[in-house]
């Protein structure tokens, strides 16, 4: 159904400043309880991936743990890269990562 002008029950204001999003609590419970209960297998299954994989699976999950610093879209080009230069880029950030939580 789509918007038309002028209608009255439309919400121009947005959504009001420190409101839950959409996302509920329980389904980001469930989530956690699913890696939590499957880390094993995940960690398994980790190491059996290519450099290249493993670098897009810390890309993927960064945003979850660190926060970012603007809206802006960064991107790796990985495309020129080796699968050796991808393991060292990948040893370092697990070793920054390491360190940081020690």
């Amino acid at each position: 159904m789509p918007f038309k002008p002028n209608d009255k029950k439309i919400n121009r204001r947005g959504r009001p400043k420190g409101s839950k999003n959409k996302v509920n609590k329980e389904l980001k419970a469930i989530i956690k309880d699913f890696l939590e209960s499957n880390w094993k297998n995940i960690e398994k299954d980790f190491k059996e991936l290519s450099p290249r994989d493993k670098m897009k699976f810390y890309t993927d999950l960064m945003p979850y743990v660190v926060p970012k610093l603007s809206n802006q879209k960064n991107e790796l080009d990985t495309s020129n890269l080796t699968p050796d230069q991808l393991e060292i880029i990948a040893n370092k950030i697990i070793n920054e990562i390491n360190y940081e939580n020690q």
